[in-house]
């Protein structure tokens, strides 16, 4: 079975009064809802941009802007990106035969781990954790190569020479 078909194993969490809830208890919860979802946007959804990441960026730029968008990947995770993001043109010269470089902006799912910490709280008795964590996906520049289908979402193609914008973006790989 490959990844997008895969059916997650999940358990119906139940609560009774008088339960002492723990953070693994709300933790399972979360990430059971999460595969649920997960589930439904892979099984019901194609996968790419739902709405927005519009890229502009113009022949002789050195950064290129990302506005606010939503996408959902293969695997049915959610690719939400809320605030604009500048992207600096990858720092090549030319290719070895003088000709522009070729390179893909993409969006892709961040896991929690590298997500940032957008809240932590002291704990009782405890150590201090983390109780939210920023939603954003990884905006990278990727070549042909490093692409993975479904899972990097191709916002946009750019032609680099000597560090900027060769051509306008081709935005019709999307």
């Amino acid at each position: 079975m490959s990844a997008q078909t895969d059916i997650p194993e999940l358990l119906r969490i139940q609560f009774f009064n008088g339960q002492r809830l723990t953070a693994a208890d709300l933790t399972e919860l979360q990430r059971a809802n999460r595969e649920l979802r997960w589930l439904h946007n892979r099984s019901l959804h194609g996968w790419g941009i739902g709405i927005g990441y519009g890229v502009s960026g113009e022949r002789g730029d050195s950064a290129v802007t990302v506005a606010p968008g939503y996408a959902i990947d293969c695997l049915g995770r959610e690719l939400i990106l809320t605030e604009p993001v500048v992207m600096t043109v990858p720092a090549v010269a030319a290719t070895s035969d003088g000709n522009a470089a070729v390179f893909f902006l993409t969006a892709t799912y961040k896991e929690d781990a590298a997500q940032a910490v957008a809240e932590e709280r002291p704990g009782i008795c405890l150590p201090a954790g983390t109780v939210r964590l920023t939603e954003g996906p990884l905006i990278s520049w990727r070549e042909q190569k490093d692409l993975t289908d479904g899972i990097d979402i191709i916002l946009a193609k750019a032609s680099v020479l000597n560090c900027q914008l060769d051509g306008p973006l081709d935005l019709a790989v999307r």
